[in-house]
């Protein structure tokens, strides 16, 4: 029996560190979903992020340079591409010099499996979108921007497929993650601007 004690005393501490490692990782915080749309993010992707950051979060084959062309602006922008999204890039992010490197300056997101918390996201309706915000106007029909809902709660803007009417059928074609130039700059510089 002795002879024994020590195989049953590692059984016994093996199993023990089993369980308490099962319950550790059902304690911990579940990870963020690479595809929510909160104010200022777009899952991995801040605004505020350098580009440098930006090609270390979604690795440097997976972005592209461009031209960005919101409105009357042209800025320099990233087209970004997300595995799994073949249509286009999943998000381009304009660029300024914000606190000196060129940062994120807003998202537009055109990959549809990134949400909202209650599910809006490119693809949703203008009648799910009002359903939960009830003052919901279209604006910007016939202008640079487009039509589109702002939604200032969640620091969003739901830019809609070009139409004559904007009835409740109307698609979401690209959601705009609003510029938080104050935000960004009491992050990056809270010296600089007070």
């Amino acid at each position: 029996m002795l002879e024994r004690t020590p195989y049953v005393l590692t059984l016994m501490l093996v199993r023990s560190a089993a369980v308490v490692s099962i319950v550790a990782q059902g304690t911990q915080a579940p990870s963020k979903s690479p595809f929510v749309l909160e104010p200022g993010s777009a899952g991995r992707f801040e605004i505020g992020m350098t580009a440098d950051e930006v090609f270390t979060v979604a690795g440097r084959e997976n972005v592209r340079a461009v031209t960005s062309h919101r409105g009357a602006e042209s800025r320099p922008a990233l087209e970004i591409r997300i595995s799994g999204f073949t249509a286009a890039a999943a998000l381009t992010v304009p660029l300024d010099r914000i606190c000196g490197p060129l940062a994120v300056w807003g998202i537009e997101v055109h990959d549809p499996r990134f949400r909202t918390s209650n599910g809006l996201g490119v693809g949703s309706t203008l009648g799910e979108v009002r359903r939960l915000y009830r003052s919901a106007n279209v604006v910007g029909i016939d202008t640079d921007d487009g039509a589109h809902v702002t939604i200032s709660d969640l620091g969003l803007w739901f830019e809609l497929n070009p139409a004559r009417t904007f009835t409740d059928s109307a698609r979401v074609a690209m959601v705009w993650m609003l510029p938080q130039t104050r935000a960004v700059w009491a992050h990056r510089c809270p010296d600089r601007f007070r």
